[in-house]
């Protein structure tokens, strides 16, 4: 667990974990099994599950959204495969993502607009500014059709590490 997994960090950054485990490492490492790997909850500093998730494509392909698999995935084979894996709280989005605006436009969302937008908004296809459609790209681009089909999560990242770079349009149509 140590390579993904670290009581005081888990505790520190999720709120509603330490008003239940404040202190207590052994129920947050069972709340972080239960559940925390499910909802994408980074363990520790040294292991961000989305972000070796969107950093590794062919994982993305075979897992989805079932954050255990990268974990178990990182531990048993990707640290020694020296697999790619970015901090999501290092990445800019500004291409896609306005934390203001995506607050604004998603009157369900409560609090933690990135998170929600990395976790659960790009795969719903919901837009995080003005500026970027993933459906408007999705829908411009076959060749990214061909590879993603209704992935829309693969689109936004397509976008942030390729698009912008190639001149492609995210724009409305």
């Amino acid at each position: 667990a140590s390579l993904i997994f670290n009581g005081k960090y888990y505790i520190t950054n999720n709120s509603d974990v330490d008003e239940h485990y404040a202190g207590d490492y052994m129920g947050a490492l069972v709340h972080f099994y239960t559940y925390g790997q499910t909802e994408f909850r980074n363990g520790s500093t040294d292991f961000d599950v989305l972000g070796y998730a969107l950093s590794n494509l062919d994982l993305l392909n075979a897992f989805g959204q079932d954050g255990p698999s990268y974990s178990r995935h990182y531990v048993q084979y990707g640290i020694n495969e020296n697999r790619n894996m970015f901090r999501m709280e290092d990445l800019d989005m500004s291409m896609i993502f306005d934390a203001d605006y995506y607050m604004k436009h998603n009157g369900d969302i409560a609090e933690g607009a990135r998170r929600h937008f990395t976790l659960y908004g790009m795969k719903e296809g919901r837009r995080g500014n003005d500026t970027f459609n993933v459906y408007a790209y999705k829908n411009r681009y076959k060749d990214l059709q061909n590879a993603y089909g209704d992935s829309l999560n693969f689109y936004y990242i397509h976008y942030l590490n390729f698009g912008y770079a190639e001149g492609r349009n995210g724009q409305d149509e």
